[in-house]
């Protein structure tokens, strides 16, 4: 399984965020897109083999477009990383259920913890089914 992982080249947070994603998940694949257009069109496809996503919003606009990305995002177990503690933000991003929320200027330790627990339950449920 790969991890879909999304941010912005501008989003000066999302070095660390993806040093606490390796680390994490140091043995998966991550698939890295910079740009909106690149992770729509990644999810486009068949998304069987990537069930979890971290996305990183570096402002409202980018936001915006992930919103807008809410159909296919429906089956893939989301982290969300926001650019602002703003309740509207909040608000919107909970319409997308995502499983953890963080924003640009947190520790991302717990990023990396939860991804790393969505990862071990997919697996876990993938060894149940076969």
């Amino acid at each position: 399984m790969s991890v879909i992982f999304y941010r912005r080249f501008e989003n000066s947070e999302g070095g660390r965020l993806e040093d606490a994603i390796e680390t994490a998940i140091s043995k998966r694949t991550i698939e890295r897109h910079r740009s909106l257009l690149s992770l729509s069109t990644r999810l486009h496809r068949p998304v069987f083999d990537a069930s979890v996503a971290v996305l990183c919003a570096a402002s409202k606009k980018d936001m915006d477009g992930i919103l807008g990305l809410r159909d296919v995002l429906r089956d893939i177990k989301l982290i969300l990383v926001l650019p602002d503690d703003d309740p509207e933000t909040l608000a919107q991003a909970h319409t997308l259920m995502p499983r953890y929320v963080a924003w640009n200027d947190a520790d991302y330790k717990n990023v990396g913890r939860v991804l790393k627990r969505l990862v071990d339950l997919h697996d876990n449920a993938q060894c149940v089914d076969a």
